[in-house]
């Protein structure tokens, strides 16, 4: 990037943005058809061209990848993630309910590490889903002298969700936590024009939008494990460590 200059940067801009047909969404009672007349005319004319989306084509995990660094932090952070499924791939819902099961309060990774064993400050798992490809990943904040018994544990309890049944109570806490989030994000009008641009931009339908919640309610415990098991392989994962020197703070 330092070596970039302002001619490079404009020569990108123009053909990649300026002058590439955009996608406009709009959302609410526009009053009949003029506004979209409008989109029209103004986005129309041989300046304008069709861009498609790149396939962008993600390379497989073959093994374990990690990279480390040092600050002058109070706590040391590590991530511990795996190649996850596209957005549209059934395996990325699935992997929703999973974050909500062992993420959060009341999640299994949070009161086992944070409550029981007392390592973590923070206890965290999300999830990127891409068009074609995704990951899903833990983080975790925990003082310097705690952090590589902390790394162990956090891998300790991706295999242990792969071995262990799941309980009905985080079952069904799984979905109801994954919907009303899902629903709760989309009262933002924002979110929802998110949403329904990104679906558009797939290649999707945004009526699956509307549907999201009737396919997290068919998802089944055995469904549960068997997409666990497919990507939640400690052969194969990447781990980012960054270390921290500074005095550690005080867990309670």
């Amino acid at each position: 990037l330092a070596a970039l200059d302002a001619a490079q940067v404009e020569a990108w801009y123009r053909p990649n943005v300026s002058q590439v047909r955009p996608q406009v969404v709009i959302l609410g009672d526009i009053q009949g058809t003029s506004v979209v007349e409008q989109f029209a005319r103004d986005f129309s004319g041989a300046r304008y061209r069709e861009k498609t989306v790149a396939e962008l084509k993600v390379a497989p995990l073959t093994q374990i990848r990690s990279r480390e660094d040092t600050r002058d932090i109070k706590q040391s952070a590590t991530v511990i993630g795996f190649q996850g499924p596209a957005f549209s791939d059934r395996d990325a819902d699935v992997l929703d309910v999973v974050r909500n099961m062992v993420s959060g309060l009341g999640g299994r990774f949070f009161e086992e590490l944070r409550d029981r064993q007392n390592l973590a400050y923070t206890v965290a798992v999300m999830t990127e889903k891409n068009r074609w490809g995704g990951a899903i990943y833990a983080y975790i904040a925990t003082s310097p002298e705690n952090a590589d018994r902390t790394r162990k544990a956090l891998l300790n309890q991706f295999s242990v969700f792969n071995q262990e049944p799941i309980k009905d109570e985080e079952y069904y806490r799984g979905l109801v936590s994954t919907i009303g989030g899902y629903l709760i994000g989309l009262q933002s009008r924002f979110s929802y024009l998110n949403e329904i641009a990104r679906y558009s931009l797939y290649g999707l339908e945004p009526d699956l939008l509307e549907q999201y919640a009737g396919r997290i309610k068919s998802i089944t415990v055995e469904e549960i494990k068997s997409v666990a098991r497919k990507y939640f392989n400690l052969d194969r994962h990447a781990l980012g460590l960054v270390h921290g020197q500074g005095e550690p703070a005080l867990t309670r």
